[in-house]
């Protein structure tokens, strides 16, 4: 059983949030415990002290939250960073930090329009994983028919992984594209097609 001391050198890391909610608990803890709560409570200031930590950092959190948004709706409108960042300011947390967030948005920003267009590689490299998605798929789809004559709908599932998995792997691009989208799509329904077009050439044989 843990001891007073073990209690302090436990609660010692704990943020400021989880404290609180330890001192505002109590009668679910052990007397030592609660004599080590009360204890680093004191050591960092007293409750009010705590207290007035949190709501500061729940403060900072909104605003963090306030400055990605601004952000991000002025990239959308092809705003520079330096315009941004001249048009956003805080009274709460310092410029220099708002500047890391903007520029962290913007990064963000910016990996998404690569992420999202589409150009003749893009189109090209999603055909050719719709394709290689397509036999491979198929392949695995037949022979689930050729050897048991049933279709298991659970890897319907698998199906449909694999051929996304297949198209955003060769284009380095997510689902979010649109044109990554339609073929994953395609691969999969191309997928049940061959499947059952080799089971028809082949036959049953389990």
């Amino acid at each position: 059983m843990l001891n007073k001391e073990d209690f302090i050198h436990k609660f010692n890391d704990y943020p400021d949030k989880k404290i609180l909610e330890i001192f505002q608990s109590t009668e679910d803890y052990s007397n030592e415990a609660r004599e080590a709560v009360n204890m680093i409570i004191k050591q960092r200031g007293g409750i009010t002290v705590i207290t007035d930590n949190i709501k500061n950092e729940e403060k900072i959190k909104e605003e963090v939250s306030r400055i990605r948004e601004e952000a991000g709706k002025l990239f959308a409108k092809d705003k520079t960073k330096d315009v941004v960042k001249r048009q956003i300011a805080s009274d709460i947390i310092a410029q220099k930090q708002v500047n890391e967030i903007i520029n962290e948005q913007h990064k963000e920003y910016e990996e998404f329009l690569r992420d999202t267009s589409i150009d003749s590689k893009t189109i090209a490299l999603a055909i050719t994983g719709m394709v290689i998605a397509t036999c491979v798929g198929g392949a695995g789809w037949g022979l689930q028919l050729i050897f048991s004559h049933k279709t298991f709908y659970l890897l319907l599932i698998g199906l449909v992984l694999l051929c996304f998995g297949i198209v955003s792997s060769i284009t380095k691009k997510t689902m979010k594209n649109k044109i990554v989208l339609l073929t994953s799509l395609l691969a999969v329904v191309f997928s049940i097609l061959l499947g059952y077009l080799l089971f028809w050439q082949i036959g049953y044989q389990g």
